[in-house]
């Protein structure tokens, strides 16, 4: 299947199955939530993952993304044995590439892990320390895993890398709930690791299996190759400052860095509301970024810039009007939500107190991030890695502004703090996408302008005491979700479309 023609039945799976790892996302959280609470075992395991994930997504896997997708996409008319030596070269250099940086990171956590970290007693540093060594190997399995996908996702082998996160997250629950008797240190890098080791097995048995792993030098090869690396140095040299993930995780980690100072559990805190807004964001821009670069990509190369824009505005505008309801929804409704999905077991009060003050500062950051991952992508999909840095350090530097001259005494002004310096950063995107693509991409403004009352009603609804769990919340929704098939007919044709489509294929896949 070209990745440039994406059938419905792809969307539809990729959404069944992101779905399921939205929930089994969760499930993660809350039995991460259940076995260990909110407090200073959590908070040392999350700031180690933490810091390796920010390591692996502002170096390896920035650099990967960058390349994979834009470069093979040429390379879909060519012959198979082309694209199976650069996928057998960039695998294999990837895969030693992260061990030598593992043990880079092993040998740096000592001092990393104060620094970053400033406000950890030697309780919790002596915790983080004795799980480094373990954990530090999810570096290298999550890469190679990374390198495997996207070049499936650039042949339009969607699904089998869209399901990778569910098998990861299902492995992480089993492995808590089957080692009952085990140290906590070892529950955890148990868990880490084992998830992404078998997704690795499952994605190199479907590339061996698309006779797509071998190694076949050729002239054509080594040109891609070389392009690769052409555009892979700049983005080493930015540190990740190229991707969204990597931009992501570093402002994560500059938050989380001011949390440590606070009281016990504020890290847990951030990161468990971290995961809960995620989810909106995981359903939407990440299935939306993953199915736009292939076709993006193909649509640059070939010239089509009318075509590029189009795409372009639409995500736009699906993007505002999706998701803006629905980061309202989350500011409302954070207490509820929050007690209903995490407050259990060794998760107390306090701590469904703190994530949920989080979690309400992080509700704009659904859409702002949301942008920033779709439009990254248009950013690699135009070969314009730099004006993603760009965005990048403008968002850093307003966060590092906001958290230096306003005084941030409370969990919820930091995630405020993160929501407003990801604003910036969208607004910076939409001006160099304009001005250096030519993609002219102003959504239309009138008719999203009329839907501004309906937030009037929401403000009017945070106010209201003693309000029922939820109720408010899914009054707003309601209101909008009529105000919008009212006032935008386009996209109600196109709503019903797609709900009569996913109506049929559930109807036909009963009937099989």
């Amino acid at each position: 299947m070209r990745p440039d023609v994406v059938g419905r039945k792809t969307v539809f799976t990729l959404y069944l199955l992101t779905l399921a790892s939205m929930m089994s996302g969760y499930l993660r959280e809350m039995s991460l939530a259940t076995t260990f609470g909110a407090g200073s075992l959590t908070d040392s395991y999350l700031s180690v993952i933490t810091i390796i994930r920010l390591v692996c997504d502002t170096i390896p896997s920035a650099m990967l993304l960058a390349t994979i997708i834009p470069s093979v996409s040429s390379l879909l008319d060519r012959p198979e044995r082309v694209r199976a030596h650069v996928l057998t070269v960039t695998v294999l250099t990837t895969a030693i590439m992260t061990l030598g940086l593992a043990l880079l990171i092993w040998g740096c956590m000592p001092f990393l892990l104060p620094l970053l970290t400033p406000g950890f007693d030697p309780e919790r540093l002596g915790i983080a320390r004795s799980m480094t060594s373990a954990i530090v190997w999810f570096m290298p399995i999550h890469c190679t895993g990374m390198a495997l996908t996207l070049f499936l996702n650039a042949h339009g082998r969607f699904r089998i890398a869209a399901a990778t996160p569910l098998i990861s997250n299902g492995v992480f629950i089993l492995s808590l709930a089957l080692t009952p008797d085990w140290d906590a240190v070892s529950r955890l890098w148990l868990a880490t690791l084992s998830g992404p080791t078998l997704t690795v097995l499952l994605l190199g048995r479907q590339v061996i299996r698309q006779k797509l792993f071998y190694y076949a030098p050729s002239p054509e090869a080594s040109v891609a190759l070389r392009q690769i690396r052409i555009t892979a140095w700049p983005v080493l040299f930015s540190l990740g400052l190229t991707s969204s993930i990597g931009l992501l995780m570093i402002c994560q980690l500059m938050i989380r860095g001011y949390g440590s100072m606070m009281e016990g559990g504020t890290i847990a805190a951030l990161s468990f509301a971290f995961r809960l807004y995620e989810v909106p964001v995981s359903m939407t821009a990440n299935i939306a970024a993953t199915l736009s670069l292939p076709i993006l990509s193909r649509y640059y190369a070939n010239g089509q810039q009318q075509d590029f824009t189009r795409v372009c505005r639409d995500l736009l505008e699906w993007g505002l009007l999706l998701l803006t309801p629905v980061a309202v929804f989350t500011a409302l409704e954070a207490p509820s939500l929050v007690r209903i999905l995490l407050a259990h077991g060794n998760f107390t009060s306090e701590d469904a107190s703190q994530t949920a003050a989080a979690l309400t500062g992080f509700a704009p950051a659904i859409v702002f991030e949301a942008g920033l991952v779709v439009f990254y992508r248009a950013f690699y999909a135009a070969h314009r890695t730099r004006a993603a840095m760009g965005v990048s350090l403008i968002v850093i530097a307003t966060l590092g502004l906001l958290l230096t001259l306003i005084p941030i005494h409370t969990i919820q002004g930091l995630s405020l703090a993160f929501s407003t310096s990801l604003a910036i950063g969208m607004m910076s995107v939409l001006f160099l996408l304009t001005h250096q693509t030519g993609c002219k991409i102003t959504p239309n403004l009138p008719s999203i302008i009329t839907m501004i009352p309906l937030f009037f009603i929401a403000h009017i609804i945070s106010i209201l005491p003693e309000r029922p769990p939820l109720v408010g919340g899914l009054g707003f929704m309601l209101l909008y979700s009529s105000a919008f098939l009212i006032l935008f007919p386009k996209y109600r044709k196109s709503l019903i479309q797609q709900i009569t489509f996913r109506k049929n294929a559930a109807q036909k896949m009963g009937s099989d």
